[in-house]
């Protein structure tokens, strides 16, 4: 005996075109009328609540692909327009003419990064993936990461953004000879033959740069790094002159304190005191780190020639030991000395206005003293005497003439920041002297020179330095990650 119509049928009546099915029939009501078995009531049921559970999952997928989709679509907008922008022979000119105009009231409500306002102001949109809203977040983040990296780069990073500086000079030097497309190609050949003589980020832009506008999008890219660094420098150069914070000269002074020979470092206990006075006394965040990195040295130095004596001690010969041991202590003395003189002067300089001002009489003559009795700066090699004199500007070459001399006549004046650098040459020289005949102590007398301890140059993790470089591709600013 049949149940009604099949379920099959059923559900062909039920997806028919034109069925109509008032509002107020419900599935159960369609059972019941067509006295469905109980299994296929069940399997109904179980379809209809599938295919209800599916329409918003379907619908947010839908809602996803079209907002990806949108995403893509001004993404490729922004790249293109920025392409467009970077493309403007006259892209460096114009940026920094609107870098260096004075803000209007107004102009700039979203608060946006300059460069960023700037590409906004050439037709940039300002939302989406690489619009201007993007591009000044970046930039911002970019930029404040130069400004820490400039505060507190060490001698190898230093090193690294000088070079690459010189990279950068090179490049703009060399690719204002390419003057046509037909030129581009052997162009290319050549930088890439010479990598290391150009910066490194470009190198992957430039294996398919094929025109004379391939290049300018790549120097402007560059352009646009230069701009943040330099405004990074700036930031970097305005928290280095303001005044350290107290909690700032109490750290340096703790680190210092564990030098001292009574705390199990290596300095002499009296020049421990002598650069926590400085250190206190210091007039900006630039000036204490200065002396921070005086104080590193002098540790770094005395730990030497303590390694050294604990390799004496272990000598059979008694007599080689106290030998060895009498001419490191003559050498420790002689850095001693050198210090305390340098240190004595200091006492009389005043950095509290930038040292700009002239030194006063009574510093003048304790500085022509040093000199002149002393050794000063007689106690440096030739090439750090004229590395020193070349950094004075025009005061080194009236001071090395008077050096030159005999110092002969009265010293010129110098202001307090040009002798506090004679200074901390002289502290450098008499560091290296030091750590040189220490070796030379060692490898005479005790055999092979030890290895500088710990404590001399305690033992670093490996640091990342993580570069940021503007994609004249894409118009991002990507990372890249070098280990120090």
């Amino acid at each position: 005996m049949g149940y009604g119509p099949s379920l099959g049928s059923l559900i062909e009546a039920y997806n028919a075109p034109g069925t109509a099915i008032p509002a107020a029939t419900n599935v159960a009501a369609m059972m019941r009328a067509n006295q469905l078995a109980p299994v296929e009531r069940q399997q109904v049921q179980a379809q209809t609540a599938g295919l209800q559970a599916q329409v918003p999952i379907q619908q947010q997928q839908a809602e996803e692909l079209r907002l990806k989709n949108e995403q893509q679509r001004l993404q490729l907008e922004n790249m293109t327009k920025t392409q467009a922008i970077l493309s403007d022979p006259d892209f460096g000119k114009k940026l920094s003419a609107a870098s260096g105009a004075e803000p209007t009231e107004g102009a700039n409500p979203l608060g946006l990064h300059p460069i960023a306002q700037y590409m906004a102001s050439q037709g940039l949109p300002l939302m989406g993936p690489g619009g201007a809203a993007e591009m000044s977040d970046q930039f911002t983040a970019h930029e404040e990461k130069l400004a820490n990296l400039h505060k507190t780069k060490t001698d190898a990073e230093k090193a690294a953004l000088e070079n690459h500086d010189k990279q950068v000079a090179n490049w703009t030097k060399d690719v204002a000879s390419v003057s046509d497309d037909a030129s581009v190609p052997a162009f290319v050949q050549k930088v890439m033959a010479n990598q290391q003589n150009y910066p490194p980020d470009i190198i992957p832009h430039l294996q398919g740069a094929a025109t004379v506008g391939d290049l300018i999008k790549i120097s402007n890219g560059l352009e646009i790094h230069k701009a943040i660094d330099e405004a990074a420098q700036e930031k970097a150069k305005a928290v280095e002159a303001t005044a350290p914070k107290p909690e700032q000269i109490l750290n340096a002074q703790s680190t210092v304190h564990t030098y001292g020979t009574d705390a199990g470092g290596a300095i002499p206990p009296v020049m421990v005191q002598a650069f926590a006075k400085e250190l206190a006394a210091a007039p900006t965040v630039s000036d204490l780190k200065k002396i921070q990195d005086r104080a590193d040295a002098a540790n770094e130095s005395f730990q030497r020639s303590a390694d050294a004596r604990k390799q004496a001690e272990a000598m059979k010969d008694i007599g080689m030991r106290n030998l060895v041991a009498g001419k490191l202590v003559t050498e420790d003395e002689k850095l001693g000395a050198a210090l305390d003189q340098t240190s004595g002067i200091r006492g009389l300089l005043d950095m509290s206005k930038g040292g700009n001002e002239v030194a006063t009489s009574a510093a003048q003559t304790r500085f022509a003293e040093h000199e002149i009795v002393e050794g000063g700066v007689k106690r440096m090699n030739q090439t750090e005497y004229q590395n020193l004199a070349g950094s004075l500007g025009d005061y080194g070459r009236k001071w090395s003439a008077w050096v030159d001399k005999g110092f002969k006549g009265q010293m010129p004046p110098a202001t307090n920041a040009e002798m506090q650098k004679i200074l901390d040459a002289e502290d450098k020289a008499a560091n290296t002297t030091h750590e040189r005949n220490v070796g030379y102590v060692q490898s005479r007398y005790g055999g092979e020179s030890a290895a500088p301890s710990a404590a001399a140059a305690p033992a670093q993790p490996v640091k990342q330095h993580i570069t940021h470089r503007f994609n004249p591709t894409t118009g991002q600013i990507e990372a890249v990650t070098n280990a120090q």
